[in-house]
């Protein structure tokens, strides 16, 4: 290889190194501090519409950064559960940033271990699939290529794990023994399963909604996102009425709402079963395909010596 494929062939991943390992790692350790001022909050959630149920929430700060400089520059910033209900509009903190991209900014505390975390648990129940799609996808396909009875076994570990972890009943969630109400925000309800036709239904379709309260003693009203089934609201609650919650004290965000049945959870659960076995086929049937393309390979045969005669 020429010196100038080679220089091709490894500098864009090396470059992909970098920014996705280099910068947080210097964001942890050797880029400049400052001052920053929460200058608003917002609260959100992104909805994975699984069979049942399962959102992410995102919890944004905004700040305003002065630099050694002296210029003042707009940051934005995801933080956890407690750093985000600790912070109000007006709050001080100590943030670090890159000197060339001011606007990105990171909590002084807020370290790329802390995020990569976050990032990597999974609280889905499809999200819990993707790990195990991770943990044993490859080694049930390399393994395949070399011992039949290894990757069944694997795939039988698959199995068991997507069960525990995937398919298994849960324990439904029940509301706090502290009680209030919160203002309704929106609803939504959810009725396709994982595909995308419309015959494609759940068993029980299930309803969204956001509810928003200002706990005792706290500063700013927060919002919380509970899940039942849609047959159990009858009639469906508008936006900006009041509903009953209950949630464990000293935990608001635990809230959930008084009326509505849950049901869904587990009524859902064996949408997932298309998802549990179709990688575990796919991985053995390619194991089988490998095995016999190697079979198939013809050995090369070394030709007789030939003498000639004149």
């Amino acid at each position: 290889m020429s010196p100038r494929n080679l220089y091709g062939t490894f500098f864009l991943p090396a470059l992909l190194i970098v920014f996705a390992i280099g910068l947080p790692l210097y964001l942890d350790y050797a880029a400049p501090e400052a001052d920053a001022v929460v200058t608003r909050k917002y609260e959100g959630y992104r909805l994975n519409r699984d069979p049942d149920g399962g959102w992410r929430r995102r919890l944004t700060v905004f700040t305003a950064v002065r630099t050694p400089s002296g210029a003042t520059h707009t940051g934005e910033l995801m933080l956890g559960v407690a750093d985000y209900d600790r912070l109000s509009v007006g709050s001080h903190l100590r943030v670090r940033y890159l000197p060339f991209y001011p606007y990105s900014t990171r909590p002084v505390a807020r370290t790329t271990l802390v995020q990569a975390r976050e990032v990597l648990t999974p609280e889905s129940t499809r999200g819990r699939w993707f790990a195990m799609l991770l943990i044993f996808a490859l080694p049930v396909i390399v393994v395949g290529r070399f011992s039949r009875v290894a990757s069944f076994g694997l795939a039988a570990a698959w199995l068991g794990a997507t069960w525990v972890y995937v398919l298994r009943p849960v324990p439904l969630p029940m509301p706090g023994t502290h009680h209030g109400s919160a203002s309704v925000s929106w609803t939504e309800v959810a009725r396709r399963s994982l595909g995308r036709n419309r015959s494609d239904r759940l068993a029980t379709p299930y309803r969204y909604v956001a509810l928003s309260f200002l706990p005792p003693g706290a500063r700013d009203s927060i919002m919380v996102l509970d899940a039942v089934d849609s047959s159990s609201l009858v009639p469906a609650p508008a936006a900006g009425t009041m509903e009953p919650i209950g949630y464990e004290p000293g935990a608001p965000r635990t809230a959930l709402l008084l009326v509505g049945s849950r049901s869904f959870i587990n009524a859902n659960r064996w949408s997932f079963l298309i998802l549990a076995l179709a990688p575990i086929v796919l991985a053995l049937l390619f194991g089988s395909v490998l095995r016999r393309r190697r079979r198939a390979v013809p050995r090369a045969v070394p030709r007789p010596a030939t003498t000639s005669t004149r």
